[in-house]
């Protein structure tokens, strides 16, 4: 913009002959000294970009060749969901449910905190990993850490989701013949 200005008033003074007062500047000239020591920001305004940009969506596109991994601005998924297990136990038939799988972004507990249960059944609660949402197979993370989601309290579910290379958590829970229920709550993939 500097440019344009200087050259309109180059060629204002020349048409009113005081050529000798202002220096000319060609299209191409910025007026402007470049004290950079990183010659890529010497950009001149009037280059193609075209050329400089070449390659780059190509380049863009590609980043998931490396990593197989979804790009993210955070290492960790600490927000939380809602959830509503409908545990429908028959006296001879036992129930599960889980909640829908999230990617997992770090080996920490995945956090569960129950706020309601119809009943005052015991129902256990385990993690489970998985590498993708549908038709994918399911792993039981658990390491073995079961716990009770019992009414009005919060916990960090040991599971081991990262490191057997799974890549999405979720939590599943269970109730035994004739112990139906219902648990809402929250959850979070990560916990820290």
């Amino acid at each position: 913009m500097h440019t344009r200005t200087a050259l309109f008033a180059t060629a204002a003074l020349f048409s009113i002959g005081m050529s000798t007062i202002v220096p000319t500047v060609s299209a191409h000239q910025s007026t402007t000294t470049n004290t950079s020591t990183d010659s890529s920001v010497n950009i001149p305004y009037n280059a193609d970009l075209s050329k400089i940009l070449k390659g780059m969506p190509k380049k863009l596109a590609n980043w998931d060749k490396e990593s197989g991994d979804v790009p993210m601005k955070s290492t960790r998924d600490t927000s939380d969901t809602g959830f509503w297990f409908k545990l429908y136990a028959t006296d001879t038939k036992a129930a599960y449910a889980e909640t829908p799988y999230r990617v997992k972004q770090n080996a920490s507990g995945v956090y569960e905190e129950t706020t309601q249960h119809t009943y005052t059944h015991r129902n256990p609660g385990w993690v489970r990993g998985s590498n993708a949402n549908l038709n994918a197979s399911r792993y039981n993370d658990a390491a073995g850490h079961y716990y009770d989601l019992a009414y009005n309290r919060s916990i960090h579910m040991y599971n081991t989701v990262k490191e057997n290379g799974h890549k999405m958590a979720a939590i599943s829970v269970g109730a035994d013949p004739g112990k139906e229920n219902f648990i809402w709550g929250n959850w979070s993939p990560d916990s820290k």
